[in-house]
């Protein structure tokens, strides 16, 4: 309640007031340890910061071939997930398969026929764990973005 207070008196005060308060302000130099501690501080958060972000351009990246005109690109890997890109040329198809962890899709460009259903850009696909995928086929092509966990 205390640090309640003075947050409002501060929030109170002009902006000139602070302004000169903080402009009447000497420059301090840390002692060494502090400023080796706040140093070690800033780049562990920058670092962490780092590792939370990952980009992958659209220029990044190795595609394999894992069927006839059909083209995976890995975005990320994990020991519980992964998320891809898929990419189907016209006419192209991906053989049936089993799904052994929930499959997420989504149609970035193109269309492509998943359980007999025409899927156009923007269309969602859930796969949940144990279930199995006829045929995918492609007739003009198409993109996917895919996520598994």
């Amino acid at each position: 309640m205390a640090k309640d207070k003075n947050l409002s008196a501060i929030e109170a005060l002009d902006a000139t007031v602070v302004s000169a308060v903080a402009s009447s302000l000497l420059p301090t130099i840390p002692a060494p340890e502090v400023a080796s501690r706040m140093k070690e501080t800033l780049f562990n958060r920058v670092k962490t910061s780092e590792a939370n972000q990952r980009f992958m351009f659209a220029d990044q990246g190795d595609w394999h071939t894992i069927a006839e005109g059909v083209q995976v690109k890995i975005l990320r890997q994990e020991s519980d997930s992964r998320s891809a890109l898929v990419k189907m040329a016209a006419n192209s198809c991906l053989p049936a398969h089993e799904h052994h962890f929930d499959e997420e899709a989504i149609v970035l460009e193109g269309d492509v026929w998943l359980e007999d259903i025409l899927c156009g850009i923007g269309d969602y696909h859930l796969a949940q764990a144990g279930s199995a995928h006829r045929e995918i086929r492609s007739e003009h092509g198409c993109l996917l973005f895919i996520r598994n966990a």
